[in-house]
């Protein structure tokens, strides 16, 4: 019956709402001819308004429609009208922070978090603009509330975009003055520990690197306007001083190059930012050891195609091959017997492969023996069976490493996906397939140069001049020919570091350091520590340390009972 109803009902909602749009303008029309309104904070009361259309507050500032009208109308008219009647600041709701008394902006006793007022800009003699400002009990955030007025006034942002810009400082603000940290002294510990306090309140990944981004920009353009000087880089280390080459920024910066219409764009951004995929399916997701064993675990266990679906999955996992680039190596590439004791001496196989969307453009696959050899063992038993079937029913099979079992010609990327696409839901590793196995190889072979860099005595963090040596290392060792793909490999690796000291820093116990991984299935499997981290940065010391009193305990339990089953 309730289904019935709601169309008669949606039809009188949206005649009402023609009806307070119709009045609005009839309202807004005589305020233009008499030039006369009630004003609150340089614009038009919206409390006055609301009655004067007949409908509540609410009503008024969740329709779009009324909302944008009004705005579009004050941009254009709100210079003609006469301050002649004015809502005195008794009669406002307890929730408005201020009142006009002329062309002076009255705040009332205002809390610790801040509140975002609308000061107003008369940009010309017709137009006024409203600045979002954020004021304190101790006064007006001088620093924000410029940048505010330089994104509205400079860059033409719109109002709503740029006061949601300002509630992502004023939560910043709010942390960095928990700490005892003044703005100038912000630097990448600052941000790795809000980051650190985001991710223990379960907020998504896209909304920490949303405000990450927005927090940068901020003293990016601090730097910009000489607020700030050499706290931020904003250039290359051959663009400063030469006594300032080994000089480490309090906040660091990463060079980003993307293709444009006309040559190349570069442009600077934070490392601290996690990376996040472009994939139709959302955010993609790169296997752990645990999920990886699994997956191969159960491609073993497919009787008919499981070896050669096993060495697929491994050409991807242990030497980073690209799908299209598997499907390439035909088995003249792959050693004959006279050389097979030349793979021995040099432990490695370089197979060439085109390069996909690049004319002429050719890579390598460095294959280890071992992959090899067990190739080779597909070929000779699973894959010689594929054969033998397809010539007996007059099929010439292909001479490509990995074939169709029905057809006998090359397997199309799209059956590879489906195929490995079953196998990875069956161990329930969701968004993801066998593209990720190479992502995984990837950040193996990056963490594995980094590791040697630091074994060497030198430092490394978001700022380090050793990158290069890393990224170069990692790129021969996999046959790149460019170091700019493996760079967000390595800031996510030392952004996962550094949340890691973070978090240590924090006074954490090791079990809560654990929750500062950025892994999705490391917090999945965790719920109650980040649940108990969660109540810590609200305050609720109490219900925290049960939680995590529980969860030692229940430690403890387990570690004793695997002492007794192995006595």
């Amino acid at each position: 019956m309730a289904n019935l109803d709601n169309g008669p009902a949606r039809k009188l909602k949206a005649e009402r709402n023609r009806a307070l749009y119709a009045t609005l303008m009839d309202v807004l029309e005589e305020c233009r001819t008499t030039r006369k309104a009630e004003l609150v904070s340089n614009r038009i009361s919206r409390i006055w308004l609301a009655e004067q259309i007949g409908c509540d507050l609410k009503t008024l500032s969740n329709s779009p429609r009324l909302r944008n009208y009004i705005k579009t109308w004050e941009r254009h008219h709100f210079s003609t009208l006469e301050h002649a009647v004015r809502r005195v600041q008794q009669t406002l709701p307890e929730t408005d922070a201020e009142a006009v008394e002329g062309n002076v902006l009255m705040f009332r006793k205002l809390t610790d978090d801040g509140r975002i007022v609308q000061a107003s800009y008369r940009k010309s003699p017709r137009t006024i603009v409203p600045i979002p400002t954020l004021v304190w009990r101790d006064g007006i955030d001088v620093e924000v509330s410029d940048y505010s007025r330089y994104l509205i006034l400079k860059t033409n942002l719109d109002e709503d975009s740029v006061e949601e810009y300002v509630k992502v400082l004023r939560i910043f603000t709010r942390y960095r003055r928990g700490l005892g940290v003044t703005w100038r002294m912000v630097d990448d510990n600052t941000l790795l520990g809000w980051q650190v306090q985001m991710l223990g309140a379960d907020i998504p990944v896209p909304r920490r690197n949303y405000c990450l981004t927005i927090v940068y920009a901020f003293y990016r353009w601090a730097e910009d306007t000489g607020r700030l000087k050499y706290h931020v880089r904003i250039a290359r280390r051959t663009d400063y001083p030469r006594d300032m080459y080994d000089y480490q920024f309090p906040i660091s910066s990463v060079e980003v190059k993307s293709k444009a219409r006309r040559g190349t764009r570069v442009r600077w951004q934070t490392p601290l930012t996690e990376r996040i995929g472009h994939g139709g399916y959302g955010f993609r997701h790169t296997p752990n050891t645990e999920q990886i064993n699994e997956l191969f675990g159960l491609v073993r266990q497919d009787g008919e195609h499981g070896v050669r679906n096993h060495l697929m999955m491994s050409w991807a996992l242990e030497c980073g091959a690209r799908l299209h680039e598997l499907l390439q190596p035909t088995l003249d590439d792959l050693p004959s017997m006279d050389q097979i004791s030349e793979l021995m001496d040099s432990d490695t196989w370089v197979i060439k492969v085109k390069r996909k969307g690049q004319k002429g453009k050719t890579g390598k696959l460095i294959l280890s023996a071992d992959l090899i050899f067990r190739t080779l063992e597909y070929i000779r038993f699973e894959r010689k069976a594929v054969v033998e079937k397809c010539r007996a029913a007059g099929k010439e099979p292909s001479e490509f490493v990995f074939i169709s079992s029905r057809t006998g010609q090359p397997l199309h990327g799209d059956s590879v996906t489906r195929i490995c696409g079953k196998i990875f839901r069956a161990a329930k590793v969701e968004r993801a397939n066998i593209h990720r196995l190479r992502a995984a190889f990837i950040t193996q072979e990056v963490e594995r140069c980094l590791d040697a860099v630091e074994h060497g005595g030198n430092s490394m963090d978001l700022t380090s001049n050793w990158h290069e040596t890393v990224l170069t290392m990692a790129a021969q060792l996999m046959g790149h020919t460019s170091i700019l793909s493996l760079r967000p490999y390595l800031n996510q690796l030392l952004v996962r570091r550094l949340q890691r000291e973070a978090a240590k820093k924090e006074g954490l116990e090791p079990t809560d350091a654990e929750l500062q991984r950025t892994s999705h299935e490391f917090a999945a499997a965790n719920a109650d520590l980040i649940r108990a981290m969660g109540l810590r940065m609200r305050h609720n010391f109490k219900e925290a340390a049960e939680i995590i009193e529980k969860q030692l305990i229940d430690t403890k339990r387990l570690s004793e009972n695997t002492i007794l089953m192995a006595a």
